[in-house]
């Protein structure tokens, strides 16, 4: 009788917990905002579409399925609302970042770094340190960095076209990207543009990097765990870590902390240092070392993701590509443009810029949704009442496919659209995430923005590209960023180069 009783007791118990589990979401405020069911009870949902590589296309059919907001696990919230945009990452919001990006860096929250910093008052610090050398008036200075790999990548080229190999654009335009940030933040290359290679397996470090962060974000609490984990079962070099890049970058801080001279190389790291020895309270030793770090382990994706897909979409648009290979011939006809192409001149392309607004909107680096927390007073969003400590937060993606703001052809590549009136323009662009949008904007927006605007119009005028992909696709894998594959390609010298 005992037995049977404690069994049937048991099994009650049992039984009403999954019966409360059940029945506990249908309670909530939040029950009536549609959504995947099993993304109701467990996060295990966005887990499993997540490990399969483009959740970002997933989340902008979950919006033309179920309408502005949609839930994509339990208490978090995907957004599809212009008004979103300025409400969640606006100057002076309220919403702040989730514990989602506690992965995203080390495990004492006190060293945050300034993407992974949640707290507001810290983040503007921090940021404060460093703005001035990230400025765009600045990076003009550091104009010969990018030059120098430029010219590089350009003789490559131009070994690879006379031997007419094909090559992976995409992994190709890191090499180069890491190379230039190397340059810009060290005054020194890692050296990948010469070997044709990934030299330290700095993009597969990467790459296991963003995975891991990009899955386990939404378990923080393991954060610590999994850390102390792989440093104590796991070989160095398959720990989730970047320790090459750890090590390169604090090898070179200490070799320039060693010169009894300034070189006046007048890279970040020499800046860093100068203001340093002005003020040490205001940067200190660390604070230089994480931003240099900073540089390395997140100045590359974006630039190199972004130019595949400039290309990409050139390629994929024959009329797009002629347009703006007749706006590069005709400046270089009139004189307009040097070698390598400085950013004062790109910016006098006005088709150029165009392409290049059109290529971020259409595959923006980042997608996933950035995630913020609803504040204590809680919060209306597209006509949804949130309660404080919801997730919520806008995948750029799915703001940039937003027919609502972008026309019936947003997935569509048509440069014309950034060609409009002033107004028009304006507004389209506050609905871009590219760089994010606020004060969390992307520090390093300046020095991609730079790249980019010099490699397309000097490659294009001294080369030729052919994608060797006849079906005109491209694979590409979604782990935060947004990164391309086999995107196959030959290039052909011009056999007329106007000086």
């Amino acid at each position: 009788m005992t037995d049977n009783y404690i069994f049937l007791t048991g099994a009650t118990l049992l039984l009403f917990s999954i019966a409360y589990h059940l029945v506990l979401p249908w309670l909530s405020p939040l029950s009536r905002v549609p959504g995947p069911i099993l993304a109701r009870y467990s996060r295990a949902w966005k887990s499993y579409k997540l490990l399969k590589g483009d959740f970002e296309k997933l989340n902008i059919e979950l919006h033309k399925k179920y309408g502005r907001v949609v839930r994509i696990a339990p208490n978090e919230y995907s957004i599809n609302d212009s008004t979103a945009i300025k409400l969640l990452y606006g100057h002076g919001t309220k919403f702040l970042k989730t514990s989602w990006y506690f992965a995203s860096g080390g495990v004492d929250p006190k060293k945050a770094s300034l993407f992974g910093a949640t707290n507001p008052v810290y983040h503007a610090n921090e940021r404060r340190k460093f703005a001035a050398v990230y400025s765009m008036t600045t990076l003009l200075t550091q104009e010969q960095y990018v030059d120098n790999c430029t010219r590089l990548l350009m003789d490559v080229f131009s070994d690879i076209a006379e031997k007419g190999s094909q090559i992976d654009w995409a992994f190709w335009m890191q090499l180069y990207a890491l190379d230039v940030i190397g340059e810009i933040t060290l005054g020194k290359r890692f050296g990948n543009i010469e070997a044709g290679k990934d030299v330290g397996n700095i993009i597969t470090a990467l790459d296991r990097y963003f995975r891991y962060m990009s899955f386990v974000g939404d378990y923080s609490q393991w954060h610590p765990w999994l850390t102390a984990m792989q440093h104590k079962f796991l070989p160095e070099h398959q720990r989730l870590s970047l320790k090459y890049i750890t090590d390169f970058t604090a090898n070179q801080v200490l070799l320039r902390q060693s010169e009894t001279e300034d070189t006046g190389k007048g890279d970040v790291l020499s800046r860093l240092i100068q203001v340093h020895k002005d003020d040490p309270k205001k940067i200190s030793e660390h604070d230089i070392f994480q931003a240099c770090l900073g540089n390395i382990g997140a100045g590359s994706d974006t630039t190199s993701i972004t130019l595949g897909a400039i290309f990409y979409y050139l390629l994929t648009n024959p009329e797009a590509m002629d347009t703006l290979q007749n706006e590069i011939q005709l400046k270089n006809q009139e004189g307009g443009l040097s070698f390598p192409v400085t950013f004062a001149e790109a910016q006098q392309l006005p088709y150029l810029q165009a392409v290049l607004k059109e290529a971020m909107r259409l595959h923006p680096a980042v997608g996933l949704i950035l995630p913020r927390q609803v504040p204590a007073e809680g919060a209306v969003i597209a006509g949804v009442a949130f309660p404080a400590g919801a997730t919520v937060g806008v995948n750029p993606w799915v703001a940039h496919y937003n027919e609502e703001v972008f026309g019936h052809d947003a997935d569509k590549f048509r440069p014309e659209r950034w060609l409009s009136d002033r107004e028009t323009v304006q507004e389209l662009e506050r609905n871009l995430l590219t760089f994010g949008q606020g004060s969390r904007t992307c520090i390093g927006k300046n020095i991609s923005l730079m790249e980019i605007s010099k490699l397309v119009p000097t490659f294009l005028s001294r080369f030729e590209i052919e994608l060797v992909n006849s079906s005109g696709k491209w694979q590409t894998w979604n782990a935060w960023f947004v990164k391309q594959y086999d995107l196959e390609v030959r290039v052909h010298k011009k056999k007329q180069i106007s000086s």
